[in-house]
């Protein structure tokens, strides 16, 4: 995941900025705040979500946003520009965590400072809470300064965003049964979202996040060789000869047996085409990262280590040719999940049965980038592990802990080494998306 949404907000005498992020139906607008809180509600089952700062009201009792800009539209992320003299520049990193157990239809996004240069602790901001469904995910932004989503799968099929220029919070459907699986958001006027099961020709949308326009479908069927629908689910944004792709990962599956090996479709965010497909060795991929030069794929497989398809692969981003799996799953001790990155180093969670306890457990995985090589464990979840993230400014991994005794997030370093211990929050961790302000 990216560390996008970026915005700069001019904070004088005490107060709120209240629920950043809030759900309901259609639009709802951030109201006035003075030095007390304020926040957009919404009323809808699920997940609940929210975010906060603290002491962001400036001399005449309102909020002021300065947003990095300006920000391309035709698909790619343009660099902010300097705001002049006067305009704050210093920002700190948070995170959005969003917590579900896909069964409580309550949960909550918290805002996570996170610190950094030794300034600002690791803390829960205080915030009040807003629902949304209890299978999602939240993204933040290729550029910063742009909205932050939550894609909300099947059962609710939305995408909900935040626009910090225009303070809105929107809820957009994107058809019911279609399953929404991830958001890549490139502008203020564009994003694309994978849908695993498309009821009409169309797995990949381009959306308008501040309206929620579809303004085109991108059918990506033919690519599949099981058909309709090729179930388009993760993504990952990536550049090469100067311009910018989204790489859509496809399964390809037969119901749910995965019998063909998995496709990558690079397309070309300015003109919405489909540019190149890389056949990969696995199958069933399920998770997408990727560094300077290489995509890197989390192939489930068959969920088995013994069937030779499951796995972390390499696909060169020069060619888009796959390099074969570097990490076969029977050395994870089960099926990849989350992928991050750093500037040397790649992480992959795995989740194997204890054979002793018969418990279900997890564990995160170092492994270097150039070449990729072995995998080293480094750290050890008595639940599951749905969602990392690696935070350059801090040197460390979040890592949201499932763990049905003890859930919550942690920061570790490289090794392993816990830098901050566990903040538990309500329901267990599910998605984590960074950002700075």
């Amino acid at each position: 995941m990216s560390e996008g949404l970026k915005a700069t907000v001019v904070c004088g005498a005490g107060g709120v900025i209240g629920g950043i992020l809030g759900a309901g139906a259609g639009t709802v607008v951030w109201p006035g705040v003075g030095t007390g809180a304020g926040a957009w509600k919404g009323a809808v089952g699920g997940c609940a979500i929210a975010l906060m700062a603290a002491g962001c009201t400036n001399d005449e009792g309102s909020v002021d946003v300065v947003v990095d800009g300006p920000h391309g539209t035709d698909g790619g992320p343009t660099e902010g520009k300097d705001a002049g003299p006067g305009t704050p520049v210093s920002k700190k990193p948070y995170a959005a965590v969003l917590e579900a157990d896909f069964t409580n239809p309550a949960g909550t996004l918290r805002l996570l400072e996170l610190g950094g240069l030794g300034e600002s602790p690791f803390v829960y901001q205080d915030s009040p809470t807003f629902p949304t469904h209890s299978d999602a995910v939240i993204r933040s932004s290729v550029a910063g300064g742009l909205p932050l989503c939550v894609v909300n799968r099947l059962g609710r099929d939305t995408v909900q965003c935040v626009d910090l220029q225009t303070g809105q919070s929107t809820e957009y459907p994107m058809g019911e049964g279609t399953n929404p699986q991830d958001v890549l958001i490139f502008s203020g006027e564009k994003a694309y979202v994978s849908l695993y099961n498309p009821t009409e020709p169309g797995d990949l949308l381009v959306m308008n996040p501040r309206s929620g326009e579809i303004t085109t479908r991108i059918d990506l069927s033919s690519y599949a060789e099981n058909g309709s629908p090729a179930e388009a689910a993760a993504m990952v944004y990536v550049e090469r000869r100067g311009r910018g792709f989204a790489v859509v990962a496809l399964q390809d599956l037969n119901g749910f047996t995965a019998d063909k090996n998995g496709k990558l479709v690079w397309i070309d965010t300015t003109t919405d085409r489909v540019d190149q497909v890389t056949p990969l060795t696995g199958a069933n991929p399920f998770t997408l990262a990727a560094t300077a030069d290489q995509v890197l794929v989390g192939n489930a497989g068959t969920f088995n280590p013994d069937d030779s398809l499951g796995g972390v692969e390499a696909v060169s981003i020069a060619s888009g040719i796959s390099q074969g799996i570097a990490i076969d799953d029977r050395d994870l001790g089960g099926a990849p999940g989350d992928i991050e990155t750093s500037s040397n180093s790649g992480f992959v969670t795995a989740s194997f049965i204890d054979p002793v306890t018969s418990a279900y457990r997890s564990r995160i995985f170092r492994f270097p980038l150039n070449p990729i090589g072995g995998a080293t464990a480094v750290y050890e979840s008595a639940g599951s592990i749905q969602d990392t993230e690696w935070v350059e400014r801090v040197s460390g991994l979040l890592v949201g802990d499932r763990d049905p005794g003890f859930p919550g997030v942690l920061l570790i370093g490289p090794n392993g080494a816990v830098l901050h211990d566990k903040l538990a929050g309500g329901l267990p961790p599910a998605s984590i998306a960074t950002y700075e302000q």
